[in-house]
């Protein structure tokens, strides 16, 4: 395992592992948009497989990542189909790809529906900014016109949107829906329960795992890749639009 110091470089400790010897093939998460630690490893023809994607689809290389654009798809249609027609979105700021994606699948679901009525409202902050992600989702939860219903990134935003719209008198699902993406072991505990998306890690990370030694040990010519469908977890943070909202 090598991790990356405050202030020091994750290309850095990369290299470091590489060129040391210290390991015959690596896994790299937390996939950017344009990621360097992905062209250095294929420059040095160094074994690895990626967690997650780049945005390049000229770019070859071996990876395993989960169907985020179908997720914000299917969530988006659930809503639709239960009355909402006012979104937000709570989102970060930082250039990875899976946020493109989830964020991708979500504009096409919307653009798929074709309704006029539809609008989407985006609360964007620092992933690691906790002060600046509450000011984000209370921005939307105060607005003058609040969204009936709120997609989160992921899990850990999701729950906060759910901890500053109670502080808010918001009950939740009866004045607002949210969902997120992960399942994380919290979102089954925080009242009312978090409706998410399971994104089957552990069993991803033994596929990544089988997938490395099979680079490692065949070399093989062709981009091994896998893309997973999570699955939705239907707990009681949603529900139908409140009445008289969009």
């Amino acid at each position: 395992m090598a991790a990356a110091a405050q202030g020091q470089s994750e290309l850095s400790v990369l290299r470091h592992v590489v060129e040391s010897g210290r390991a015959d093939g690596v896994v790299v998460t937390r996939i950017a948009e344009v990621d360097e630690r992905l062209a250095y490893l294929r420059q040095r023809n160094f074994p690895f497989v990626a967690h997650g994607r780049l945005l390049d689809g000229d770019f070859a290389y071996h990876w395993l990542d989960t169907d985020g654009a179908h997720a914000f798809g299917e969530a988006f249609d659930m809503l639709y189909d239960l009355g909402h027609r006012h979104f937000g979105l709570v989102t970060i700021s930082e250039p990875m790809t899976f946020r493109h994606l989830r964020q991708d699948g979500l504009a096409a679901a919307i653009a798929r529906r074709g309704d006029p009525s539809v609008s989407l409202d985006v609360a964007t902050a620092p992933r690691f900014d906790r002060g600046a992600r509450i000011q984000a989702i209370n921005r939307l939860l105060h607005a003058t016109e609040r969204p009936t219903a709120i997609i989160a990134l992921f899990d850990e935003l999701a729950l906060t949107v759910m901890e500053e719209a109670g502080r808010a008198g918001l009950a939740i699902p009866r004045d607002l829906s949210v969902i997120g993406f992960d399942n994380i072991a919290a979102s089954a505990y925080a009242p009312p329960g978090l409706t998410t998306f399971d994104a089957s890690i552990r069993q991803c990370a033994r596929e990544i795992g089988e997938m490395l030694l099979t680079v490692i040990g065949d070399r093989p010519d062709a981009p091994l890749t896998r893309l997973v469908r999570p699955t939705l977890v239907l707990r009681a943070s949603h529900g139908p639009a409140p009445t008289g909202r969009n």
